[in-house]
Parts: structure tokens; sequence; C-alpha cells
């Protein structure tokens, strides 16, 4: 039973943007499968389910490979409480930050992994990011925006 509620939980996270336990146990429970609220919570722990932020800035579940630290949930958190503002101009998207957490904002950014992002340069409460061109640079700071919400 708790493999098939496993390849079930595998499968509904892949399949639906799921953000809660509860929204999960209900797909599962429509599935046919009785569960409790604890059991899903050691099941998401076992298979390395985490909320992340996907591509689009949208936190939900989804599988963290063992070898990554933290998860971009956490991350995302750090820049919602540090983040005060985001614009861009070209291929440049300028982050305002805290004073002094420009680093810390900058390195949670970079730790995200996104593909848009050329390079970027941290300073003591701004945070540089180049990209390819002006529609990465609005995507990107979509993104941010959306984390920061």
């Amino acid at each position: 039973m708790k493999t098939r509620r496993q390849e079930l939980i595998l499968k509904l996270i892949k399949e639906h943007p799921i953000d809660t336990q509860e929204e999960l146990a209900l797909l599962i429970k429509k599935s046919g499968i009785e569960t409790t609220q604890a059991t899903i919570s050691r099941d998401l722990k076992e298979l390395d389910i985490e909320k992340v932020v996907d591509r689009s800035g949208i936190t939900r579940y989804g599988v963290v490979p063992r070898t990554q630290t933290g998860s971009s949930f956490k991350l995302a958190k750090i820049l919602a409480e540090t983040i005060q503002g985001v614009d861009f101009a070209g291929n440049l998207v300028v982050v305002k930050a805290l004073v002094g957490m420009g680093n810390a904002t900058g390195a949670a950014i970079d730790a995200m992994g996104w593909d848009d992002i050329v390079g970027s340069i941290a300073g003591d409460d701004t945070f540089l990011i180049i990209t390819k061109n002006e529609s990465k640079s609005m995507e990107i700071c979509h993104r941010i925006e959306q984390l920061i919400k």
C-alpha cells in the first residue's frame, strides 16, 4: 500500500500544481486511497518532495534532488523578506534589497539556477542581473515580483 501511495503522490505532483498537503490528500482520496495528513507528510519527506518555486515563480510541491542543499522555497522566503523592489532596462535587471542584504539576495537568486541569467553582480543593497536580452529581463523581473508578493 505504501509503495502504491508514494507512486501516486509522485504522479500527482508531476501532473498537478499542488501547493498544500490538503490538496494532495484530496487528490489521493479521489484516487481511492484513504490516508492521513501525518502519513502524507512522512511520504513527502521520504520522497524528497518539498515546496519549490517553478520557472514561472509559483510555489508548489516538487521533487528536490538529494544533492541540492536547501530548497528553492527557502530561497524564495529569503527573497520575499529582503527585496524592496525590482526593475529592468534592456538586458539588465536591478534588484533593490534591504541595506546590507545585496549579497545575500544575489546568492539566493543565483541559487535558483534560472537559465536566463548570464551573470550577476552584488553590492550592499543592490543586485544586478545580466540577461541575454530585454525579453529575458522582463521574464526575470516578473518571476522576482511573483516571489516577493
